[in-house]
């Protein structure tokens, strides 16, 4: 969905079926396309909550009638039709069921709410349903300065200490300057100019 997303919203085609890997994917500068990560997931939000899951199938950059999908590849629709960008014949979600599809729908549409605040800490993505439920019973969240009381715990490990998110650094992440990038301008953290990042890095 998101190799989707970036092509359609670029306008171009980045990923070619083709067997030369070299030859498959088009490099792309993620920083032209949205101004940061929140912007990107406004926009992907945004475009799937508008999207037609019940006839419409992802196929590359393009949208296709699942009906001229399916004779065309010869394979069944299925309630979430997405073709594998490097193989058109290949339905990625087949076995996605009607309900499951429903529920992905209602997700889109709540996380799409949380974006739209003026405040917004992408942990709050985490509980999404939990999330949409305080704010649609706050009215005046959208306008708002400050997050509704209910919500001021909510990513804060200290309220939560049983609640962590981890992840596995990325193999270009070597030094403590890449590191402090990734914190700073990825993950958007707020790191003090006095805080020892060698000490943090090592502790990962």
């Amino acid at each position: 969905m998101v190799i989707h997303f970036i092509q359609a919203h670029s306008n171009r085609v980045l990923v070619h079926p083709q067997t030369n890997p070299d030859s498959r994917v088009v490099a792309y500068n993620f920083d032209e396309l949205f101004t940061d990560y929140p912007h990107f997931l406004r926009e992907f939000f945004k475009y799937f909550a508008n999207f037609d899951f019940a006839n419409m199938a992802i196929y590359g950059k393009h949208v296709l009638q699942k009906k001229t999908v399916s004779n065309v590849h010869r394979v069944a629709e299925s309630p979430l039709m997405i073709m594998d960008p490097m193989d058109y014949t290949h339905n990625l979600t087949a076995q996605i069921q009607e309900d499951a599809v429903k529920l992905f729908n209602g997700l889109i549409r709540n996380a799409l709410l949380i974006l739209k605040q003026k405040i917004f800490r992408i942990s709050l993505l985490l509980r999404t349903n939990e999330t949409a439920k305080i704010l649609m019973d706050n009215k005046d969240s959208h306008t708002s300065t400050t997050l509704p009381t209910a919500l001021q715990g909510f990513g804060n490990l200290k309220s939560s200490p049983q609640e962590y998110l981890t992840f596995q650094l990325p193999e270009s992440i070597q030094t403590s300057p890449e590191f402090m990038t990734l914190l700073t301008r990825v993950l958007r953290f707020e790191v003090s100019p006095g805080q020892e990042v060698d000490n943090l890095y090592n502790s990962m």
